[in-house]
């Protein structure tokens, strides 16, 4: 595989060069109006202004007047074998007699094929790069060889093409594939590129969750337009607090609609956004059994009415239907009011229907919860052979600096060496920062231990086995891991695309 030379960071310096006193009074001057810009629906008590500017890159003027009137798409499956050509292309966000001009990996569509395979399968999926700039693909929470992992600098280049080749030796579980390429991912993912990839063993299929029509992918992401085109186009407000878009999409389309049938559904939801944390509830109420969080099953279903997922976390959970009438309709809602740590007053307030579903048909068989999902190995933290603590914070020296303790990402630096075979316990800290980041760590899968401070403990979608876990300012989180026998450097990062973009991740390496 080429690897691309690594490009210095200008952007962020130019966020740097400017007074600290002089972004502070720019930030509060603009919170007002940045919660009215982003927000995908007013407020009966925000000013809705007919003379908005047509080119804000969040208009109202911008959005179809019709909403949950197109059905909700699935990309298609696709199992051990596949070919993703990187391109640009059209596909429909909004509305469907309106094109907009995004990146797939397949022509007139902005999510990539879903890989639906068993535990143990090999894979051989070609990327075709038809892109101008470098790509490649991470493939993320699956424990795959470093040289396969997607490493930053581990690109194609424009033209050419690389096969992905490696084996699935690791539970079922609901995981998700992106572009990594430094420099270009929240970019690339923004714009379109990613899927997801679903690993299937007999312990799950033991358990007879519902499938078929009845399993439900969603895969929700905010996307931004500006004069109806899909925009990536960062200010260093963005920068700084991460892209948001206007329009919550789900797989893909603004505020569509699915026909249910009044019974048990199998729901596996995946934050693709760039930033955006999601606090999602059914509007009727109804709750949230959760039966697996990143990477699997966790051990007994958990009871919720809410679930706060930041980007790059799953949750697998099921809904029982069973109780609504046929001919009502109900929404999957995100509610912003109560997301902690969202790190600035534009998301405060906002409660945004995403999805709506309409129950149309009567229950087709009898099912019942089990109340045994899994027995899962816990890792004993007294086997650690080491605890690291990374500071993750922007108050190093100037305002803006995004780093974990003190560093930015240099690919000819190995900022960690573990031994393989080992477990350690890793802390992230962030009791200094002023905004929440999503921690995840390639190659590995780990256990949350440990809440200190902000929300102080452990949240229901938390208790398996993850690859990400949220940070909120003010929380120290430890996770503990077990390093196995895939040697090499990987690398760990704030999950908000722009943060790890302007360097808020490192390296680390996995050594006999």
């Amino acid at each position: 595989m080429e690897r691309r030379v690594f490009i210095k960071n200008i952007g962020f310096t130019k966020v740097l060069l400017l007074a600290k006193s002089s972004i502070l009074i720019w930030l509060g001057s603009c919170q007002k109006d940045s919660l009215e810009r982003v927000n995908p629906r007013m407020p009966n008590n925000t000013n809705t202004d007919n003379n908005q500017n047509d080119n804000n890159p969040t208009s109202e003027n911008n959005v179809t007047a019709d909403a949950f009137v197109h059905p909700l798409p699935f990309p298609e499956l696709v199992a051990s074998t596949a070919t993703l050509t990187a391109q640009e292309t059209l596909a429909s966000l909004i509305d469907n007699d309106a094109n907009q001009k995004v990146l797939g990996y397949q022509g007139n569509g902005i999510m990539g094929p879903t890989f639906s395979v068993d535990a143990q399968t090999q894979i051989h999926a070609t990327l075709k790069n038809e892109l101008v700039e470098p790509t490649n693909i991470h493939w993320h929470g699956l424990i795959v060889p470093q040289n396969m992992d997607g490493h930053p600098e581990d690109v194609i280049q424009s033209g050419s093409s690389y096969t992905y080749t490696f084996k699935l030796n690791q539970r079922a579980g609901t995981y998700w594939y992106h572009p990594h390429p430094h420099r270009f991912t929240p970019k690339q993912v923004h714009l379109g590129l990613g899927g997801f990839f679903i690993i299937r063993d007999a312990e799950e299929e033991k358990l007879k969750l519902p499938q078929g029509t009845q399993e439900l992918l969603l895969n929700i992401q905010d996307k931004r337009l500006l004069n109806n085109e899909l925009s990536y186009q960062p200010t260093p407000h963005d920068i700084m607090f991460g892209y948001i878009g206007q329009h919550l999409c789900v797989n893909g389309k603004y505020k569509p609609y699915h026909n249910v049938s009044a019974d048990y559904y199998r729901i596996r939801i995946l934050n693709g956004s760039n930033a955006l944390i999601y606090h999602l509830k059914l509007s009727n109420g109804l709750p949230f059994y959760i039966i697996g969080s990143d990477c699997g099953l966790i051990d007994k279903p958990m009871t919720t009415t809410a679930i706060t997922l930041s980007p790059a976390e799953r949750v697998d959970v099921i809904v029982d239907f069973t109780s609504i009438t046929l001919g009502n309709s109900f929404y999957l809602i995100n509610d912003l009011e109560n997301v902690a740590g969202q790190g600035n007053p534009m998301f405060e307030n906002r409660l945004t229907e995403i999805l709506k579903f309409n129950v149309i048909k009567k229950q087709t068989k009898n099912w019942s919860l089990p109340a045994q999902l899994s027995v899962l190995e816990r890792i004993n933290t007294d086997d650690a052979v080491k605890t690291r603590r990374f500071e993750i914070s922007t108050h190093h020296g100037m305002f803006g600096s995004l780093r974990i303790n003190g560093k930015q990402f240099n690919p000819n630096i190995v900022d960690v060496q573990v031994a393989a075979n080992s477990i350690e316990i890793w802390e992230f800290d962030n009791r200094t920062g002023m905004m929440p980041h999503p921690m995840h760590i390639h190659g590995v899968h780990f256990q949350i231990v440990a809440r200190n401070g902000g929300r102080n403990k452990i949240q229901p979608s938390e208790t398996g086995w993850k690859d990400t876990v949220l940070v909120n300012q003010g929380e120290n989180v430890k996770v503990a891991i077990r390093f196995g026998s895939n040697v090499g450097k990987f690398v760990f990062h704030c999950h908000n695309l722009e943060h790890e973009n302007e360097g808020m991740m490192l390296q680390y390496e996995i050594v006999a």
